[in-house]
């Protein structure tokens, strides 16, 4: 009984902590989290552009806190040896060789 007490209790306490607390924490509910988007990500090629292919390049779940727009340029143009750049939202990012 005693440790059927004590499960709520920490229950409640981690719920109500991540309820007034900002962003998403490791122990919050998941099931209420707030659902994440891509940045739009053209590669620009020698003569082409392919446009929209972030959702290529991303396996697991859009996470809100993960900085996509910051961390996918670099994996997308060590995966894509042949793009000379990439437009990402407002900002165009060189591919150095």
């Amino acid at each position: 009984m005693t440790f059927c007490v004590f499960y709520v209790s920490l229950q409640l306490a981690l719920s109500i902590r991540g309820l007034s607390s900002p962003g998403h924490l490791r122990f919050a509910w998941g099931m209420y989290a707030v659902v994440g988007s891509l940045p739009t990500i053209d590669i620009v090629y020698a003569g082409t552009v392919e446009t929209d292919v972030a959702d290529r390049f991303v396996v697991l779940d859009v996470r809100p806190e993960v900085d996509y727009e910051a961390l996918l340029p670099p994996y997308i143009c060590a995966a894509v040896p042949s793009a000379e750049a990439l437009h990402v939202e407002s900002h165009t990012y060189p591919c150095r060789r």
